[in-house]
């Protein structure tokens, strides 16, 4: 006997994506035959773009968040599925950290703000409502 039909042991996300996307080709496939005239070809035209659409996230998600598509079990043990996540965390944080100082370090020091702080120091306290920043 195969073992072609039997779900894999781990119900991952890729295995999720796999049977989301075929039955939703499957049925599509029906429909677009089972149709005539205008709502034939928009369905032609879904049927088309639809895989596009799913590969195009999918290959957005290897390439951001690889790491969310496997399964715990899919790690030899759960030290290293944690030591894994915690290592893609810690990874994303210190990138957020880093974006976060540029765009401050870019906004502290941008004409806007010295313009907006020099002339509030000569107009005195009165033109504090000038330094908000936008």
């Amino acid at each position: 006997m195969s073992n072609l039909l039997t779900p894999p042991k781990a119900l991952n996300p890729l295995w999720v994506i796999f049977a989301f996307f075929s039955f939703s080709e499957v049925v599509l496939g029906v429909a677009v035959f089972n149709t005539v005239g205008a709502i034939q070809l928009a369905l032609v035209y879904f049927v088309i773009a639809f895989p596009v659409f799913i590969a195009t996230i999918f290959f957005l998600i290897i390439w951001f968040r690889p790491q969310h598509l496997y399964a715990p079990k899919d790690f030899s043990s759960d030290e290293s599925f944690l030591r894994s996540m915690a290592a893609a965390r810690s990874e994303r944080l210190s990138r957020f950290a880093e974006e976060f100082e540029v765009e401050l370090h870019q906004r502290l020091v941008s004409p806007q703000l010295v313009n907006r702080l020099s002339s509030a120091k000569d107009g005195g306290l009165n033109n504090v409502q000038n330094l908000v920043i936008v």
